[in-house]
């Protein structure tokens, strides 16, 4: 396993031999041969001479297949192995996502790299843009991917993509996007940034490794060693990155709990945080099906792995969730309920009344204003229903990712994205880019101004452009988990149903929590973001 790194005497109790020069495998790619270079730069530093043997390995002589159908494990690593068994090299450096979870008997990884931006990233050619959809990406897109990983996240969010296996290093992969092959294909944002190509004749989209979760170890590299070897493994100790070191652990300890390989389509991200670990999965049983997500603060790194894994296993029955809002059966949120086994009844409990204004009044303020903030996707389409030109120099802001998505279906790009539940946290980021320039915020009539009384008055224009009519129902369903996405479905909820102590309860961001206190319910679990990720997490967290 990855952690046996204690098996060696101090340094303080066994005085290792000073090496003067060693033997690095790689493989022969471009990013490869980065690698090796780079590790073999920071041994140079060392007095450490070295030299770069090449190896091909199975992966790189078998191009016509995907990965997903290439047999057993490490075709990217088990010749460069099997060189370290032979004595033929003394360090092998990987890409630590290529490595199987279980080391050959015999050898070791002595220690691992800073970690690289571990995003995906989506690159684009230029007649293939559309603004209006999720990664700017037209539809029915052509997309190169080969990864299972890959495939079933972007499906879940993109299902009109068609999917197209791509095989070939990364200078490769790009040329075959260059000449019109594909329209899109994903890459490493390590490997690209290592690689530092010229990548200006594409739209360049990165993906938050929260949202889309990247590969165990993704962005890391991985120095293998002979288990003999104590004076290498001693040196390699002044390069080695124990905070990367701590939190590969996490990831790959859950790869290997699942028994998966690089086929697998299962994404695991952690970061460290103040007292502990924040841990992010995804994983879907085939590449084609929707992947159940799952977010959780951990402070035990050993317990991590089991915990994230026995909740995956965890058997139970079919339960009824209510999210008051409308969905249709397309929706992100419809199909991870399918997932979950959960039967979805989606109902709202607010009724919007659009207020009949002079559009003069807001065409007036446009001429005045910076900014354009919008709060929740219910005031985005009430504002566009309303057609009316939105100047050019105007800047786009939103409340959330939720929001941001559905502004850019109507083709705009948002300047400004709230991350969290915390409005008030919002609000001041905002504020911090705003300065003294003018906003102008579309509003119901009855909201909270949550990022409003973060700003200078003097900088601030409203509009109300709706009201909030209450919309009581009585629910004779049993409710297992209720979805609360406003503090007026809240009140409108409570006046004719209430929350037994067996249900479990879900508020999207702080101020639907705080509207639940007032009703006596204390403790919801509160959506990390707005958007329908968030809520999947959320719901599978509280199964």
């Amino acid at each position: 396993m990855d952690s046996a790194l204690n098996s060696f005497q101090s340094p303080l109790e066994f005085q290792p031999k000073k090496l003067e020069s060693i033997i690095i495998g790689s493989r022969g790619s471009d990013l490869a041969l980065w690698q090796a270079n780079y590790i073999s730069q920071l041994l140079n530093k060392q007095g450490i001479e070295t030299s770069i043997k090449i190896i091909k390995t199975q992966g790189d002589k078998i191009q016509h297949l995907s990965l997903d159908k290439l047999d057993g494990k490490g075709f990217f690593t088990k010749e460069l192995e099997e060189e370290l068994l032979a004595g033929t090299i003394d360090l092998a450096v990987h890409s630590h996502k290529d490595l199987p979870t279980v080391s050959p008997k015999g050898l070791m990884i002595a220690a691992v790299s800073d970690r690289e931006n571990p995003a995906d990233i989506i690159l684009i050619n230029k007649n293939s843009i559309d603004k209006s959809k999720v990664w700017n990406l037209k539809l029915n897109s052509n997309f190169g991917s080969s990864s299972a990983r890959r495939k079933a996240q972007l499906l879940a969010t993109r299902p009109d993509l068609n999917l197209i296996d791509i095989r070939g290093n990364v200078p490769t992969r790009i040329n075959k996007l260059r000449n019109g092959e594909f329209d899109a294909i994903m890459l490493a944002a390590a490997g690209l940034n290592r690689l530092k190509l010229d990548l200006s004749d594409f739209l360049v989209v990165e993906i938050d490794p929260e949202i889309f979760i990247p590969s165990p170890a993704q962005g890391v590299l991985a120095l293998q060693i002979n288990e003999e070897n104590e004076d290498l493994f001693i040196e390699l100790q002044s390069i080695n990155n124990k905070k990367v070191q701590n939190e590969i652990f996490i990831e790959r300890k859950v790869l290997n709990l699942f028994e998966g390989g690089c086929h697998m389509p299962l994404g695991v991200y952690c970061k460290t945080v103040e007292h502990g670990y924040d841990v992010f999965v995804s994983k879907a049983n085939t590449a084609t099906d929707f992947p159940i997500r799952y977010h959780q603060f951990f402070d035990d790194r050993e317990m991590a792995p089991i915990l994230i894994h026995n909740k995956y296993l965890k058997e139970t029955k079919k339960q009824t969730i209510l999210i008051t809002r409308n969905e249709n059966q397309d929706s992100f949120i419809s199909k991870a309920c399918i997932s979950l086994d959960f039967n979805l009844i989606a109902n709202p409990f607010i009724l919007f009344n659009k207020i009949g204004l002079d559009k003069s009044l807001i065409i007036n303020y446009l001429t005045k204003t910076n900014w354009l903030f919008f709060g929740s996707k219910n005031i985005v389409d009430f504002f566009m229903e309303l057609e009316i030109s939105i100047p050019n120099h105007i800047k786009i802001a939103s409340i959330g990712a939720g929001t941001g998505a559905r502004i850019r279906e109507y083709g705009f790009t948002v300047d400004f994205q709230g991350e969290g539940n915390n409005t008030e946290e919002i609000g001041l980021d905002f504020a911090k880019l705003l300065g003294n320039q003018i906003v102008l915020f579309p509003i119901g009539k009855k909201s909270l101004r949550s990022i409003q009384i973060q700003l200078l008055k003097e900088n601030i224009l409203e509009v109300e452009i709706y009201d909030t009519l209450s919309k009581p129902q009585k629910i004779n369903s049993y409710l297992d988990i209720l979805v609360f996405t406003s503090p007026s479905n809240v009140k409108g909820y409570f006046e004719l149903n209430e929350i037994l102590e067996t249900q479990k309860v879900i508020a999207i961001g702080n101020s639907t929590a705080k509207k639940l206190h007032e009703f006596g319910i204390y403790e919801p679990v509160i959506c990390r973001n707005s958007d329908d990720l968030s809520i999947s997490e959320a719901l599978f967290h509280v199964r």
